[in-house]
C-alpha cells in the first residue's frame, strides 16, 4: 500500500526547515519559521483540496474537537433539501 503521507515528507527532506518531522520522528523544528513550515506542509498536503468543501471563516481557527467539524457544503445543500421537502409537505 502507498504511502499517503509520502509527498509531505518528500518536500520537506533535506530543506532544513522541519528537520527529523521530515522523517517521521517530530522531536522539534529546529528553529524553523512556523509560518513557513506550515505553508509548506499546507502545500504538499494531499488532502488540502477538501478544504474547499467546508465553511470556515477565514479569519479563524476551527479548534472544537468536540463536535461535527466545520460545515461542508454537501451537509448544508442536504439540510436545505430535507427544509424544502419538510415545507411541500
Amino acid at each position: 500500500m502507498d504511502d499517503p503521507y509520502a509527498p509531505a515528507r518528500d518536500a520537506l527532506a533535506g530543506d532544513g526547515l522541519a528537520g527529523d518531522a521530515a522523517d517521521g520522528d517530530a522531536p522539534g523544528f529546529d528553529g524553523a519559521d512556523p509560518a513557513v513550515l506550515a505553508a509548506r506542509l499546507d502545500e504538499a498536503d494531499p488532502l488540502s483540496s477538501f478544504a474547499d468543501r467546508y465553511h470556515v471563516p477565514g479569519d479563524r481557527l476551527y479548534m472544537d474537537g468536540n463536535s461535527l467539524g466545520p460545515a461542508s457544503d454537501a451537509a448544508l445543500a442536504s439540510v436545505d433539501r430535507v427544509v424544502d421537502e419538510w415545507r411541500e409537505l
